[in-house]
Order: structure tokens, then sequence, then C-alpha cells
């Protein structure tokens, strides 16, 4: 089936017909935000959540949306482009640059921003990857000071989940100097020793996550233990689970970081339980 796609006020079923200018600044700078949201039966998931974030990543960089256009617009855009695309299982991907103007560093003064939107079908981790788990490299953060933005300025994030996978591993775990462990390539990180939950806090060294911050208030009205604090290389190691929360993995558990085995290279109790809880959740919520 087609990948449907939407610019700038027109929908193509031929994503090859869907252009946008060389001059666009998205191009040009990568000047420009996106989000990307899962579906589920035919309907969005933790829609709000994404498009309160999108809102935020808007102001960051000090973009706004086309001209009469907000942002339930882009909500409306998004629903009707899954429904177009007859998809049951989508990522919805939503991007908006400063769009066309000749090449300058600075802002200009006026543009008029590009709203760029496609829907392609996403088949989820099977459960026998699931039990298997992820296998994750550690490497340097050596993304921007922003990471709290969701920019389409992936550079960093290509070439360590590049360099991951060349060695033969799903995920990069990525370390900062200074910092201490702040989360993957393309997803956020946890880990649990004792029964307690470990993660990065929400601050300009990650993304906060849409699924780290469900399974968040899964923690909390679950009575598990957790706190928000970065962590060095020798406390991820010492482990007794590592597991990943991102919009296409939910919760994946980590079994491999390096040449170690985590939890004897199996999913562990509270990975499954929060797990479990995670698909519990989405299911309640669509």
């Amino acid at each position: 089936m087609p990948v449907v796609a939407y610019v700038d006020g027109k929908f193509f079923t031929d994503i090859s017909q869907a252009k946008v200018s060389i001059e666009d600044r998205g191009y040009q700078f990568g000047d420009g935000v996106y989000e990307v949201i899962r579906s589920y039966d035919g309907k969005l998931f933790g829609v709000q959540e994404h498009m309160a974030r999108l809102e935020r990543s808007l102001r960051e960089i000090e973009l706004e949306l086309p001209p009469g256009m907000d942002i339930d617009d882009v909500t409306a855009i998004a629903l009707e482009a899954l429904e177009r695309s007859t998809f049951v299982s989508a990522l919805v991907y939503l991007q908006v640059s400063r769009g066309t103007v000749p090449r300058d560093h600075s802002i200009p003064e006026e543009s008029r921003s590009t709203l760029v939107v496609t829907v392609r079908p996403f088949t989820p981790p099977t459960q026998e990857v699931w039990e298997n788990g992820f296998a994750v490299v550690t490497l340097p953060d050596e993304r921007w000071l922003r990471c709290d933005i969701k920019t389409i300025n992936l550079l960093a994030n290509v070439l360590a989940i590049t360099k991951a996978k060349r060695m033969g591993f799903q995920e990069a775990i990525l370390i900062r100097e200074g910092v201490g462990v702040t989360e993957c390539s393309r997803n956020n990180l946890f880990i649990v020793k004792e029964g307690r939950c470990l993660t990065a806090p929400r601050s300009n060294w990650i993304l906060p996550g849409i699924t780290r911050n469900f399974v968040l208030g899964l923690l909390a009205e679950n009575n598990i233990p957790y706190e928000e604090a970065f962590f060095d290389r020798e406390t991820l190691l010492a482990a007794d689970e590592v597991f990943l929360a991102g919009t296409g993995n939910e919760v994946m558990p980590i079994t491999k970081i390096n040449d170690q085995l985590i939890n004897e290279g199996k999913p562990g109790p509270v990975t499954r339980r929060i797990a479990e809880l995670f698909r519990e959740f989405v299911q309640r919520s669509i």
C-alpha cells in the first residue's frame, strides 16, 4: 500500500511527488523540528502529548506554524493522513521547517514555515525479539547542548546508531563526559537495581520522551520505586536490569551491553512488569 504524504496543504499517495524547495531551511540548515506518533488499531496514541512537545520545540527555536494554522490543525492533518493511509499500525511523521528563503545563516525577518507529514506502515518488534532483548554498545554522547528540543538536526544520532549497527549492536547508549549516562541514540534509558528504577533527569541533556513520561507515571501509580538522576558507566554495567523506552519499541529489555550480559541475557522481572503495564495503558488509551 502506498505511503501517504502531505506538504503544505496537499496530500500525495505517491511520495515521489511530495517535494520541498532546495532552498528550504530544513534542508539547508536542519532548521526545524519534528514528531513521530505511533498508531495502534488505526488510532493515534499519545497524540496530545506529542503535539504539546511539538509546540514546545517550536517555541524553543522561535518557529511558527504556517500562517493561519494552529496545533489543532496539525493534529487534524495527522489524523486525516492516517485515515487516508488505511494503515492499522503506522508511524506518522510530522516536520516543521522554517521554510523557503534565500540561504543565510541568521533567522529571516519573514518566512513561511513548511509542514510535512508522512504515514508509513510499522511492524512492531516480535515477541521473540522482545524475549531476546537488545544488544547495545556504549558510545560518547557527541550531540549538541539542547537535546531536549526534538530538532531535525540528528547527525550525531545518525553516526552513533550507524556505528552501533556496524559493530553488530541494535542501539547505542550515550555517555557524556562530566554528566554521565544520558540516553540512547533513539530511545530513553532506564536501569533497575534492587527493584528500583533509575533514569536520567529531564534536562537539556535528554529528550523528554513521551513513552519515558508515560513509564514514569506508571511507576508512580504502581508504587514501583524510581529516581530521576544521572549515573555513571559503572552503575550502568552493575544494573540488575536495563531497558529502553521509545515510541516504536515501547519498553524493550536490554540484555547485553558491550560484551557483558545483563540478567544472564534475559528480560528481568521489573522490566516484564513495566512492559505489561505499558501495553495495558496503551489499550486503555486508544
